[in-house]
């Protein structure tokens, strides 16, 4: 027999507990909060639920829902799955959703008869299991007539009634009875089982990983008698965890380096499977919170890098303040109105839950999300005042957004896909990424007007109008040609697509869109190519939209539409155009002003009534070259070029003209070898250069010229309207690799003169003396920035410098860090990880964070909030180091194991950022040194949990000499004595389980219980 002592004997035995009750505690966690959550989320009315209890049939079915099963039904939100939304409504008020009908006999047994119904007549039980997703199975089962109740579509089977079956069945888990529960449990482990085929389905991927584990963990909270599956549940968030991670490869679903979210090979999605995937992980994060399924910090990060994009694709409707998702990033849901509660309709996201989830992991990104797109704070179509332009390099999309407007172009390259038409919906979408662009003042501009567009010429694209048969079979194809991308310059950006007809292969263009300060938008259109011998014209679309007021044609308002010549100008709804008069001769302009019916049922599954809109649409019209035509099909009939200058959100025609007068841009060059524009100013420029091979332009007006050796596009960018200083943005569209040279002459004293016509390109141009070398890796990093340090931000170019070179390559961390920080903080590292031998885990943990320190390069952004962060940590790091040295614990190896982990975690988190390089774009790379950033402030933080743990004196040999000294006094029988804490010295295993458990219970309520004997005596060890 034996003695313990409280003190002695409290942290094994908790350790020990712990150990047998954490995963029934987390599952029970789990459940508690699903529960919870489902309650919350689901709307339910007294008067619904009493009309569907009254309406119930004797059979289990309502007469209202269409039971029409099998390949006769309809794909999209099949009608039977209203069966199981009614059961949900129900079961929410069973549960207490609705005090009225709370734990209600008559309620609870029409939900047990319903339930009844769809069991009774379920694939399995009566057809075969292989209609749950038979188009996925070549060789299924289950060919059109097979009985039972399954939808042709396997997302109705696989994810749609599951999710509501599996909700229902956790409301009411402990009532179920034993063939319900056998029911319910099938159900839903089938929808979780194709993770586990080979080949596993091809809809396994992005948004659907996020849907099917919720499933699955509902399924696992259901299993072994109701008591949980903690395996089944670790599989689920392991998969969801893994989704969430950034897919860098093209076409491959889910979140993008550059912060979008695509689906289905290629397509950008934020708006509805981006936010389906979201929602699904935030449902999933917020029962994990606490428990062992909980995310890690570079699943957290990832997570919040995309609701950093995310937050640049909506705008505000501010008719009604609703935040909305750029109509690109829909998708196929552009098919339905408003009223029908998709993707259009708003963000279909609770914003409490997502802050909920940010203030949980202090993840700025996500708070940003949840606090600034409300809505109620808004006065213009730009949602929660971001401001800046954003190229979302991986999905061929750019945004830009000023005070007052927000305006989205969508490009398509080979890396990209046209559109989708799935479902019958959005047959006609080929052309929505033919450079489609929306622009937003009052977010009101396009709302429902898609029943009655006319998509052949969708808004901002250039087009051989009716050219190509717009069918659902047609509409989804990968792009041409490769060049598409663009690049930011804070306030101003550009983007730049060379377009081929995916489909016909006869008609192309090249087409840079510039986006200058004074929220001025101008448009170049070059090298329009027609090989077919049909004769379709050639449209640049200006827009087609909801008509709003008068429409202003060279300064007078019009009431119909036509044909116009020797057009300078025209405005409407907000935004004014402006035309050069060279142009304006040769290039027709063409308005159409129309009422249009718009049947929704002819491009989705709506069934709202045909609407009528007042629309308004308007286009420039390509006039052929002076050259011949020719009869070969091989060489083309080119079109002269174009351009026009977009003036948004001014109030009416006069603020349009005042403004156009005073901040009119300029085009230099538009051609097939570079298009070329710059601001009123004379302070930006932007280039494309089409050609592989680059080349030059000239700008006197600027006092500069500009060559590069490949097709990039550019902007230079100066500070000061004297062009003393300034910055150049580099960008390769092609996604290419190796490297570019820019070079930049000085041409002397600026004209003065605005408009002089003194533009080059090619040949024409003077000699270029400044040159750079920028490097571009080989995962297009589309945004450079011109450096005299070797720095990823770079410095000004300058009059005073002839010359320049800069690789963006790693550089020495002396370039960019102070000079005494760094070497005092790997010195205190150093000492620590010598220190550490007596546990390797901290050891490896600081070796590896010591070789993260060494090649830290950040910006002179960053700087100083790093050189503040390594003094704490050189602090820290030395205080830790004095007390590990005279501490000969061995009590807190488990504790020291927990923060080593962490600390590895982190390391690991910071070296894939600082692996990435410094070629990057500019955009992420500024997102990863603020994660760089974040990792080391989260090491600093474990640093200091060690250094206060440390400071109680858990290891201090005064503690040990306490204990016992105390032991010492109450005269203990040495021989008989259990060191309880040997166990961790020899790594001896635990107790057989089971074995213990009554000794360990009654062990747990001595130490707990104040008024039980100093000592507990225990036979049998």
């Amino acid at each position: 027999m034996v003695w313990l002592s409280k003190n002695a004997v409290t942290l094994q035995l908790a350790g020990a507990i712990f150990s047998s009750l954490a995963y029934a505690n987390d599952l029970e966690t789990i459940y508690n909060r699903q529960t919870e959550l489902i309650i919350s989320t689901t709307r339910a009315w007294n008067g619904k639920i009493q009309n569907y209890i009254d309406t119930l049939k004797s059979d289990g079915t309502w007469s209202a829902i269409d039971y029409t099963s099998g390949c006769t039904a309809r794909r999209s939100s099949w009608p039977a799955s209203g069966h199981w939304s009614r059961l949900l409504e129900m079961t929410v008020a069973y549960r207490g959703g609705l005090p009225r009908y709370k734990n209600n006999a008559h309620l609870r047994s029409a939900i047990h008869r319903a339930m009844g119904y769809w069991f009774d007549h379920d694939y399995s039980t009566i057809g075969d299991g292989s209609c749950m997703d038979r188009e996925q199975l070549p060789a299924h089962h289950c060919p059109c007539g097979t009985p039972g109740l399954w939808g042709p579509n396997w997302y109705s089977n696989v994810i749609l009634i599951p999710t509501r079956v599996s909700k229902v069945c956790i409301l009411l888990r402990q009532e179920l009875s034993d063939t319900e529960l056998a029911k319910c449990t099938t159900m839903a482990a089938r929808a979780y089982a194709p993770f586990y085929r080979d080949p596993k389905p091809g809809y396994l991927s992005g948004a659907n990983v996020m849907d099917i584990a919720v499933i699955g963990i509902m399924a696992a909270l259901l299993e072994n008698d109701r008591s949980g599956n903690a395996t089944r549940i670790a599989d689920a968030y392991g998969r969801v965890h893994s989704q969430t991670l950034v897919q860098s490869e093209d076409r491959v679903d889910g979140i993008k380096p550059d912060g979008s979210f695509q689906q289905h090979g290629g397509l950008i999605y934020d708006g509805n499977y981006g936010k389906d995937f979201s929602n699904s992980f935030i449902q999933l994060s917020l029962l994990a919170l606490g428990t062992q399924f909980q995310a890690k910090m570079e699943v957290q990060q990832s997570f919040g890098r995309w609701f950093e994009g995310a937050r640049w694709m909506t705008y505000t409707n501010v008719m009604n303040n609703v935040v909305h998702w750029d109509l690109s990033v829909i998708g196929r849901f552009i098919s339905y109105p408003v009223a029908d509660g998709r993707a259009s309709a708003d963000l279909r996201m609770d914003l409490s839950q997502i802050l909920k989830l940010g203030k949980a992991w202090s993840q700025r990104d996500l708070i940003e999300f949840g606090t600034r797109l409300t809505g109620s704070a808004d006065n213009s179509a730009n949602s929660g005042g971001l401001v800046g332009s954003r190229m979302f390099w991986n999905s061929d999309y750019m945004v830009h957004r000023t005070a007052e407007t927000v305006t989205t172009v969508k490009m398509v390259s080979t890396r990209t896909t046209t559109s989708e038409c799935v479902n019958s919906e959005n047959p006609y979408g080929f052309h929505l990424s033919d450079g489609v662009t929306y622009t937003y003042s009052t977010g009101a501009e396009y709302e429902d007007i898609f029943a009655g567009l006319d998509y052949s010429i969708p808004p901002g694209i250039t087009t051989d109008y009716a050219a190509t048969k717009l069918e659902c079979a047609t509409a989804t194809r990968a792009g041409a040609d490769s060049y598409a991308g663009g690049v930011e310059a804070d306030d101003v950006a550009m983007a730049a697509m060379r377009y081929l007809n995916p489909l016909s292969q006869s008609f192309g263009f090249y087409k840079a869109w510039f986006f200058f300060p004074n929220n001025v938008q101008h448009v170049l259109v070059a090298n329009v190519q027609q090989y077919s011998q049909h004769s379709h014209p050639a449209f640049s679309v200006l827009d087609q939209r909801l008509r709003s007021g008068d429409v202003y044609l060279n300064g007078q308002p019009i009431s119909e539409g036509g044909n116009f010549t020797e057009t300078n100008t025209l405005w409407h709804g907000g935004t004014g155009y402006t035309f050069p008069p060279d142009q304006a001769i040769s290039t027709p302009v063409s308005v159409c002003l129309q009422s249009k019916s718009g049947d929704w049922s002819k491009i989705g599954t709506s069934k709202r009534p045909p609407s009528i809109k007042d629309t308004f649409t308007a286009w420039l019209v390509h006039t052929p070259s002076s050259r011949t035509p020719t009869t070969h099909s091989s060489d083309p009939n080119t079109s002269a070029p174009i351009e026009y200058s977009v003036f948004p959100a001014t109030r009416s025609n006069s603020e349009f003209e005042n403004k156009a007068a005073r901040y009119r841009p300029r085009t230099i060059v538009n051609s097939e070898v570079v298009s070329a524009a710059m601001d009123s100013h004379a302070t930006v420029l932007g280039a494309a250069f089409w050609k592989p091979l680059g080349g030059s332009v000239s700008v006197k007006e600027m006092g500069v010229g500009l060559e590069v050796d490949r097709g990039v596009v550019v902007m230079l960018k100066f500070k000061d309207e004297g062009r003393t200083k300034g910055r150049i943005y580099v960008a390769d569209p092609t996604h290419g690799s190796g490297t570019v040279t820019v070079k930049v002459n000085w041409l002397g004293q600026a004209i003065s003169r605005r408009y002089a016509k003194d533009g080059c390109s090619g040949s024409e141009c003077p000699g270029l003396k400044r040159t750079g070398l920028v490097q571009l890796n080989d995962h297009l990093q589309p945004r450079f920035l011109i450096s005299t340090s070797m720095r990823r931000i770079g410095a000004y170019i300058e009059r005073k410098t002839s010359t320049f070179k800069a690789k963006l390559k790693s550089a020495a961390a002396s370039d960019v860090l102070g000079t005494s920080t760094l070497p005092s903080l790997s010195e205190a590292l150093k000492a620590l990880q010598d220190s550490a031998g007596v546990f390797p885990p901290l050891q490896a943990a600081i070796g590896g964070l010591i070789a993260c320190v060494e090649r830290i390069e950040l910006d002179s952004k960053h700087r100083s909030e790093f050189e503040s962060l390594a003094r704490k940590l050189t602090s820290l790091s030395t205080s830790l180091n004095r007390h590990i040295k005279t501490s000969k614990s061995t009590h807190v190896s488990e504790f020291l194991e927990r923060m080593a982990a962490s600390v590895e975690e982190q390391v690991n988190i910071i070296s894939s950022k600082q692996d990435r390089g410094i070629g990057g774009h500019f955009r992420q790379a500024e997102q990863d040194e603020k994660d760089i950033i974040e990792g080391y402030r989260r090491v600093a933080e474990i640093l200091e949990e060690l250094q206060t743990e440390a400071s109680l004196k858990m290891w201090s040999i005064a503690e040990k000499q306490l204990a016992d000294s105390r032991l010492d006094a109450l005269s203990p029988v040495h021989a008989a004595a259990y060191n309880s804490s040997l166990s961790e010295e020899v790594n001896r295993r635990s107790c057989t389980e089971g074995t213990r458990a009554n000794i360990l219970l009654e062990l747990n309520e001595w130490s707990l219980d104040p008024s039980k004997p100093n000592i507990f005596w225990m036979n049998g060890m």
